[in-house]
C-alpha cells in the first residue's frame, strides 16, 4: 500500500473512530498519536458495545501504565472471539501505523458490519449485496466493487434516493457532475441523517478510492437506513393499533347505548310476564292473552331478537379487534356484555315459556301424544340453538380452537332445517285435530332463528377465517423477491440449495442475525437434509419477519419512537411522521403524563 492511501486510510479511519467517540468522549486527531496511551481505544470499545471495561489509567503518565491499557482493550476484543494478527500493546503504544490501520479494520469488520456477514463469508460481501439490490434499478448504477463503483457518485445518490426520496430525487441530478454528485450526498447525509463522511469527495472522485474506508463509509449508511426502515413499520404499526383501538372505542359507545335499551325493554318484558294479572277462565280472554303473547313474538321480540343478534355480531368483532393483539377483556358494563344479554335474553325465553304453558294450561288439562311430541322437538331446535350460540359467546381460546369449535358448530346446525320441516307437520296435523297446545318456539320462529344463527356461525367462521389468514399473510410480494434474490447471491454453485454457512450468511444479509445453533435451525427448515432450497429458505425468511408478540411488537414501537422514554410527545410522533388522525386519537385514548402520552399505562390496562 503506497504512502497516499496510508494518508486516505488514516484520515477515514480518524473519523469512523470519533463518529463512534463522539459525543461522549473527546475526538482524536491522530490515529497513532490518540490510541497510543490506550484510554482512547477503551473509550472506543465501551461505546461501540455500550459495556464498561472496568478501571484503567484515565491519564497514563509511564509507558508501562499505556500498556497496561492497551492490553485492557486488546484482551476485551480477543473476549469477543476476534482474531487480531501480529499486533500487541508495545506495537499501539510505539506507534505502528499499519498495525494500528489493520486493528481499526478489524474492528470495523467485527464491530460495525458483522451482523451483516459471518461464518465464513466476508463480510464486504453481505454490505455488497445490499448496495447492489438497492440501486439494481437505476439507470446508470452498476455497483461491482467498493473501489471504483462510486467514483461517479452515482451510487451514493442512488442509494439515498431508494431510502429517502424526499431529499434526493435521482432523477434531477447531473451524471457528469461527478465531484458535485458526490458532495451532494455527502451533505444530505450529513445534515439529514447525521452520517459524515469518512472520505473527502477528491479520495473517491473518478478514481479508485480505499476499499476499507468505503466500506466503513457504507456501513454507516446501512445501519442508518435500516433504522429509518424500522422506525417506518414501527409508525405503520402505530398507526394501526391506534386506529383499531379507535374504532373498538366508536364501536363500544354506539354498543352500550344500544345494548342499554335492549336491556330495559328485555326487562320490563320479563316484569310483566313474572307478575301476571289473576288469569281469566273464559275461553275466549284465554285465547285473547295468547293472541297478545303471540303478537309480541312476532312483533316486538323479532325485532328485539334481530337486535340482540347485531349486538353480539358487534361485541364479536370488537373482541376479535382485542384478540389480535392479546389484550385483555373489553371494557363494558357487566350486564351489558354479550353473554349477560345472552343470558337474559335465555331467561326471557324462560319466563316466556312459562307465561305462555299457564295460559295453556287453562285452554286443556292434558296434552296428546302429538302435542307432547311437537313441544319436544320444538324444544330440541330451541335447545340447538341455545347450544349453539352459547358456545360462540363463550369462546375465549385461540383462533384455530374457536375455528374448530365454531365448525363443529355449523354441522350441528344442518339438521335443524329436517327437524323444522317435521314440526311443521306436527302443525298442520294439530290444527286438524283441534288440539290446543303451547310451545315458545313455532317454525316461523325456529325458521327466522335458524337463518340468524347459521348467518352468526356464518359470519364468525369468516371472521376467524380472514383473522388466521391475516395472520399466515408474512411477506409482500417485495419481500418474497428480496430473499429470493439473497438465495440466489449466496447459492454460490448454482446448486438449487444452501449449505449451512450459505444459509447464516443470506439470512443476515436479510438483518434476520447470527444463530448460536445454526445447525438445528437448518435442520428443522431444510427437515434434515441440511440442504435449504428456495422455497423452504422464502418460507422461513417470511415466518422471522412477524413472529413477534402483536402487543410486544406495538410496546417496541412506542418506545422506539419515542426515543426510550415512558411517554411520547408531540415532537416524537411528528418526527416519526405519524399520521395527523392518529396523533389525535393517541391525545383522545392514552393518559396525559409529563408533558406526553402515558403509551405504557395505557397498553398495560387493555
Amino acid at each position: 500500500m503506497g504512502s497516499d492511501w496510508i494518508a486516505i486510510q488514516e484520515k477515514a479511519f480518524v473519523r469512523w473512530v470519533n463518529s463512534k467517540l463522539e459525543p461522549r468522549y473527546e475526538p482524536i486527531d491522530d490515529l497513532t498519536k490518540g490510541l497510543r496511551d490506550g484510554v482512547k481505544l477503551i473509550q472506543l470499545l465501551e461505546s461501540i458495545d455500550e459495556v464498561s471495561l472496568g478501571k484503567y489509567a484515565t491519564k497514563p503518565k509511564f509507558r508501562v501504565q499505556m500498556i497496561e491499557n492497551v492490553n485492557i482493550a486488546l484482551k476485551y476484543i480477543r473476549r469477543r472471539g476476534v482474531h487480531l494478527a501480529n499486533i500487541g500493546a508495545e506495537d499501539v503504544v510505539d506507534g505502528n501505523k499499519k498495525l494500528i490501520l489493520g486493528m481499526i479494520w478489524t474492528l470495523v469488520l467485527n464491530f460495525s458490519i458483522a451482523e451483516i456477514s459471518e461464518e465464513g463469508v466476508s463480510a464486504k460481501d453481505g454490505l455488497l449485496l445490499w448496495c447492489q439490490r438497492v440501486t439494481a434499478e437505476y439507470d446508470g448504477v452498476d455497483v461491482h466493487d467498493f473501489a471504483t463503483s462510486f467514483a461517479d457518485g452515482l451510487a451514493f445518490c442512488a442509494l439515498i434516493d431508494a431510502y429517502r426520496p424526499d431529499l434526493l430525487d435521482y432523477s434531477t441530478i447531473d451524471r457528469n457532475d461527478h465531484r458535485g454528485n458526490i458532495a451532494r450526498a455527502y451533505k444530505v447525509m450529513q445534515e439529514s441523517m447525521g452520517v459524515a463522511p469518512l472520505l473527502d469527495v477528491g479520495d473517491v472522485c473518478d478514481t479508485s478510492a480505499d476499499e476499507r474506508s468505503m466500506i466503513a463509509y457504507l456501513a454507516s449508511w446501512f445501519h442508518v437506513f435500516s433504522w429509518t426502515e424500522k422506525l417506518d413499520k414501527t409508525a405503520d404499526l402505530i398507526e394501526k393499533f391506534v386506529s383499531r383501538m379507535a374504532r373498538v372505542r366508536r364501536h363500544m359507545d354506539s354498543y352500550k347505548v344500544r345494548a342499554q335499551r335492549l336491556h330495559d325493554l328485555v326487562k320490563a318484558q320479563q316484569k310483566a310476564l313474572a307478575a301476571p294479572s289473576r288469569l281469566p277462565d273464559e275461553y275466549g280472554q284465554i285465547r285473547a292473552l295468547l293472541n297478545e303473547l303471540d303478537t309480541f313474538k312476532r312483533g316486538d321480540k323479532t325485532t328485539w331478537m334481530l337486535e340482540k343478534f347485531e349486538l353480539l355480531n358487534i361485541y364479536m368483532k370488537m373482541e376479535n379487534e382485542y384478540g389480535t393483539y392479546h389484550l385483555k377483556r373489553l371494557k363494558c358494563p357487566e350486564h351489558l356484555r354479550s353473554d349477560a344479554l345472552e343470558r337474559q335474553w335465555a331467561r326471557l325465553e324462560s319466563e316466556e315459556g312459562a307465561y305462555g304453558r299457564m295460559l295453556m294450561g287453562k285452554l286443556a288439562a292434558a296434552k296428546s301424544e302429538i302435542a307432547a311430541k311437537y313441544v319436544a322437538l320444538s324444544n330440541e331446535v330451541q335447545h340447538l340453538y341455545t347450544t349453539i350460540t352459547a358456545e360462540i359467546c363463550s369462546l375465549e381460546d385461540d383462533a384455530d380452537h374457536q375455528l374448530e369449535v365454531i365448525s363443529q358448530a355449523s354441522d350441528k346446525l344442518r339438521v335443524a332445517p329436517k327437524k323444522i320441516e317435521e314440526i311443521k307437520e306436527l302443525e298442520t296435523l294439530i290444527k286438524s285435530a283441534h288440539v290446543d297446545v303451547y310451545s315458545s318456539k313455532t317454525s316461523t320462529d325456529l325458521e327466522a332463528e335458524y337463518a340468524l344463527v347459521r348467518q352468526n356461525v356464518s359470519q364468525k367462521l369468516s371472521i376467524l377465517g380472514a383473522q388466521l389468514e391475516d395472520r399466515h399473510m408474512h411477506a409482500t410480494a417485495e419481500q418474497v423477491e428480496q430473499y429470493e434474490s439473497a438465495f440466489v447471491y449466496f447459492d454460490h454453485d448454482q446448486k438449487n440449495y444452501l449449505t449451512a454457512t450459505e444459509f447464516q450468511a443470506a439470512v443476515s444479509s436479510l438483518g434476520v442475525g447470527v444463530f448460536d445453533n445454526l445447525d438445528y435451525v437448518v435442520n428443522t427448515v431444510s427437515d434434515n437434509t441440511g440442504k435449504v432450497t428456495k422455497s423452504e429458505f422464502v418460507e422461513f425468511m417470511a415466518l422471522a419477519a412477524d413472529e413477534e408478540d402483536p402487543i410486544a411488537q406495538v410496546l417496541a414501537a412506542f418506545t422506539a419512537v419515542s426515543l426510550g422514554k415512558d411517554v411520547i410527545t408531540d415532537e416524537d410522533l411528528n418526527r416519526a411522521n405519524i399520521d395527523e388522525k392518529c396523533i389525535h386519537d393517541i391525545r383522545t385514548l392514552m393518559p396525559h403524563r409529563a408533558g406526553g402520552y402515558d403509551y405504557s399505562a395505557y397498553l398495560t390496562n387493555q
